[in-house]
């Protein structure tokens, strides 16, 4: 939960094997609040990681709705894949394609403000 903290910035994002600008994309992790900006608006909400599982696990509950996912923490790197079709199955892998409608994977770098 520690290493998660702070502001996050879209490196890549790929939805259904289409690759998408993710320069908009900004994830920002604080206690156990989270707030995604993207060109069209920002949401916020809760969060909670599970690394227990295999893949680790992600929730973000926002405007009322859980939104499963895993994710993978490596130094500055957080790279997520969450489902987006309101369906509430955890994508498994990550990877998308045309078969995996309503998956989002994102590639994010940590954000380091200039000193």
């Amino acid at each position: 939960m520690k290493r998660i903290q702070g502001t996050w910035l879209g490196n890549s994002l790929e939805e259904n094997g289409v690759k998408r600008p993710a320069k908009v994309i900004r994830l920002v992790f604080q206690g156990d609040t989270v707030k995604m900006k993207k060109e069209d608006g920002e949401e916020a909400g809760t969060f909670l990681l599970d690394p227990t599982q295999k893949p680790k696990a992600v929730d973000l509950v926002m405007g009322g709705r859980r939104i499963p996912g895993i994710y993978t923490l490596e130094a500055d790197r957080l790279t997520i894949c969450l489902e987006t079709d309101k369906n509430g199955k955890r994508p498994t892998r990550f990877a998308t394609d045309a078969k995996t409608t309503g998956w989002r994977l994102m590639t994010l770098k940590r954000h380091q403000p200039d000193g």
